[in-house]
């Protein structure tokens, strides 16, 4: 169910808003418990950023998506409303800027990269409610995640004498997108990037929707189909 109504602001809130002063206060590392995996956890969190996918075609019964950047004012993360949400940012006002309460939530890693779908969340404060701004000067959780772990790496001196650093790499075979490698199927593709022209492709994506089952009957034989809806990484939907 969609939040009520916002009420008539207190005297306390409209000082604020002339202070500048954000209404609410985002948890600190909600982010960064988002980022590794905790559902438990219901963080409060600033929009700073939200991308609408292009409409879906002409006789689709797909909806709408949009796309969200989570901010604690110290890191960001990327995550997706829910079509059901809908409704919070084409009727309720939500947009950049305003600050919301992550209620369920799905985790999950897709290609090495996390993806958070919201299934619900409440509304807490306008971008006037907010001060106007973003708060902090957030960075990619993910991004610093893997500097971190590059400069790790490359700490230390390696032992000349193990087999390691004796022994010559193994030989890479290069991999082309949208061609065949060996003889294990194809290689994975992001979805934006599939054409008729690629012959043979895996992805690797969430089903973020799922329709009902129906049965079919043919004088050949008989069997199931659904339709689903599926997200990658890198934003793209089938």
């Amino acid at each position: 169910p969609l939040p009520p109504p916002s009420i008539e602001p207190s005297e306390a809130t409209q000082l604020q808003h002339q202070n500048h002063q954000p209404l609410v206060r985002l948890t600190p590392s909600g982010v960064y418990t988002l980022y590794k995996g905790d559902t438990t956890a219901k963080p409060v969190v600033q929009i700073v950023e939200m991308k609408k996918t292009s409409g879906p075609p002409a006789g689709s019964t797909a909806s709408d998506r949009y796309f969200l950047t989570l901010s604690d004012g110290a890191h960001t993360l990327k995550a997706m409303l829910a079509t059901d949400l809908n409704p919070l940012v084409e009727e309720r006002g939500l947009c950049e800027l305003c600050a919301v309460r992550l209620v369920e939530y799905i985790s999950n890693s897709v290609d090495k990269r996390r993806i958070i779908i919201i299934n619900e969340m409440e509304l807490l404060a306008s971008p006037e409610e907010m001060g106007g701004s973003k708060i902090g000067n957030p960075v990619s959780v993910e991004r610093e995640d893997s500097n971190t772990a590059t400069a790790g790496s490359v700490q230390g001196t390696p032992d000349i004498n193990s087999p390691a650093a004796t022994s010559p790499p193994p030989a890479q075979t290069p991999a082309i997108q949208g061609q065949d490698v060996g003889d294990d199927d194809a290689v994975a593709i992001p979805i934006n990037r599939l054409s008729p022209y690629v012959a043979k492709w895996k992805i690797t994506a969430k089903v973020t929707s799922r329709g009902g089952v129906k049965h079919w009957n043919k004088p050949t034989g008989s069997g199931k189909l659904f339709s689903a809806n599926v997200i990658d990484a890198e934003g793209g939907e089938i």
